[in-house]
C-alpha cells in the first residue's frame, strides 16, 4: 500500500510539473504578442509625433521665409516710393464708393426721365460735389446752365421724348467727366516681386533718392592713389610696402618720374645698385634731359668706384643749370684728371653763384692744374676776396698767389 501510495503521489507531482510548464508556455507565447502589439503602439505614436514636429518647424520656418522677403521688399523701395505709397493708400481711403456712385447715377436718370424739365437742374444739383468722399459733380453744376440751354432752345415742335433724351444723354457725358476726376491722381504704382523692382506708371523714369554708379579709374588715378600710399608707408618707415607701391605706381605709369627717382633711392639706399641702375636707365631713356636720373646714377657709379663712367654720364648735360649737378661734374672731372671739363664745369658754378668763394676756389685749382696760371692767381685771388673759406683753404690761396706771383 505504501508502494502504491508513493506512486500515486509521484504521478501526481509529475501531472502538476506538466500542466505548471504547459502554462509558463502560453504565458510565454502569449506575452509576446502583446509586446509586439506594444511595440507597434510606440512606433506609430513616435512616427505621429515627429511628423507633427515637423509640419510645426516647416510652418515656423516659411513665416519666417514669408517676413523676410516682406522686409526686402520694403528695404528696395526708396523713400519717395514709400511716400507715393502712402498717398495711393490715403487717395484710396478716400474714393468715392461704388454704390454711392452708382445711386448717385440712378438718381439723375430717374429724376431727368421721371421728372419735368424744370425739375431736371435740382436733380442734377442733389449729385454730391467733389469735396465730399463720394463723385466729383464740379462739371455738372458748371454746366447746368448749358443744359437748361439745351431744353429752352429746343424746338417746340419736337417732341417730349426727344427733349428728355437730349437731357438724359447730355447729363450722362457730364457724369462720365466727372467719374473720370474722381479717380485718384497718385501714381500707380506696381511692384516687379522677382527684381524688386518698383516702377512709376506715370512718368518713363521715376526719380531715384540714391544712385549709385560705378566709375572705372583711370590709370592716372589709380597710379595718384597708390603714390600717396607709397609716400604715407615711408612715413611709417614701411619701406617694403613702399617699394611694392612705387613699382606698382610704375607698372601703371612708367613715365611717373617721382616714383622711379623715389624706388631708385630706396634700392640705392639698401645698396641694390644692379637694380637702382638699371631703373635709372629705363628713366633717362624716357627723359633724356631730366638731371636728376643722371646725377643719382652716377653717384651710385662713384660708390662703386666707376669715376670714369660717372663722368660719362655726367658730361652728356653739361650745360645742365643745376647747381649740384655741375659741382658733381666739376669735381668728378678733376679727379679723372679732365681739367677742361671741370673748368667749364666750375665757370657755370660761378655764373650760377658768383659769390661763392669755393667755386672760385675750384676753378682756380682747374686752371692752375692746366696750366693756365695767370687765370689761377686771378681766380684765387677772387676766391679769397669772398671772406668764406676757411683758414686752411685760405692758407692754401696765399701761398699760391705767392708762388704764382714769383
Amino acid at each position: 500500500m505504501g508502494d502504491i501510495s508513493l506512486s500515486v503521489i509521484n504521478q501526481m507531482l509529475k501531472d502538476l510539473d506538466q500542466r505548471q510548464t504547459e502554462k509558463s508556455t502560453e504565458l510565454s507565447n502569449n506575452a509576446a504578442p502583446m509586446e509586439s502589439n506594444n511595440a507597434s503602439k510606440k512606433v506609430i505614436i513616435t512616427s505621429i509625433i515627429v511628423i507633427t514636429l515637423l509640419n510645426v518647424i516647416g510652418l515656423f520656418i516659411w513665416q519666417l521665409y514669408s517676413e523676410n522677403q516682406s522686409l526686402k521688399a520694403v528695404q528696395h523701395q526708396t523713400p519717395q516710393q514709400i511716400k507715393v505709397l502712402e498717398t495711393n493708400a490715403k487717395a484710396t481711403a478716400e474714393e468715392p464708393k461704388p454704390t454711392e456712385l452708382n445711386t448717385a447715377t440712378t438718381r439723375v436718370n430717374e429724376t431727368v426721365i421721371n421728372r419735368p424739365e424744370a425739375e431736371v437742374q435740382t436733380a442734377i444739383n442733389a449729385i454730391p460735389s467733389q469735396n465730399s468722399p463720394t463723385v466729383v459733380a464740379s462739371h455738372l453744376a458748371s454746366e447746368g446752365n448749358d443744359s437748361r440751354d439745351v431744353i429752352d432752345r429746343g424746338d417746340s415742335s419736337q417732341s417730349d421724348e426727344e427733349h428728355v433724351k437730349k437731357i438724359n444723354n447730355r447729363e450722362n457725358n457730364l457724369l462720365d467727366s466727372s467719374l473720370e476726376q474722381v479717380k485718384p491722381t497718385s501714381n500707380i504704382i506696381k511692384t516687379n516681386e522677382t527684381e524688386g523692382v518698383v516702377k512709376n506708371e506715370s512718368s518713363p523714369k521715376a526719380p531715384s533718392s540714391l544712385t549709385i554708379s560705378r566709375r572705372k579709374m583711370s590709370s592716372q588715378d589709380l597710379a595718384k592713389q597708390k603714390f600717396s600710399r607709397a609716400e604715407q608707408a615711408l612715413i611709417n618707415n614701411d619701406v617694403s610696402q613702399a617699394e611694392q607701391l612705387f613699382e606698382e605706381v610704375l607698372l601703371l605709369l612708367p613715365n611717373h618720374n617721382p616714383a622711379r627717382k623715389q624706388l631708385a633711392a630706396l634700392w640705392f639706399g639698401r645698396q641694390s645698385y644692379q637694380a637702382a641702375l638699371n631703373l635709372l636707365s629705363q628713366g633717362i631713356a624716357l627723359a633724356p634731359q631730366d638731371s636728376e636720373y643722371r646725377l643719382m646714377q652716377a653717384r651710385i657709379y662713384l660708390k662703386q668706384g666707376q669715376g670714369e663712367r660717372a663722368l660719362q654720364t655726367l658730361v652728356a648735360l653739361a650745360d645742365s643749370a643745376n647747381v649740384e649737378y655741375q659741382a658733381l661734374l666739376a669735381n668728378t672731372a678733376q679727379q679723372q684728371g679732365q681739367f677742361l671739363i671741370a673748368i667749364n664745369a666750375y665757370q657755370s658754378l660761378v655764373s650760377l653763384q658768383v659769390n661763392k668763394g669755393r667755386w672760385w676756389l675750384g676753378l682756380a685749382i682747374a686752371f692752375d692744374s692746366n696750366g693756365q696760371f695767370l687765370k689761377a692767381e686771378q681766380a684765387y685771388k677772387t676766391a679769397i676776396a669772398q671772406q668764406d673759406l676757411s683758414s686752411s683753404s685760405a692758407a692754401f690761396v696765399q701761398k699760391r698767389i705767392i708762388e704764382l706771383g714769383e
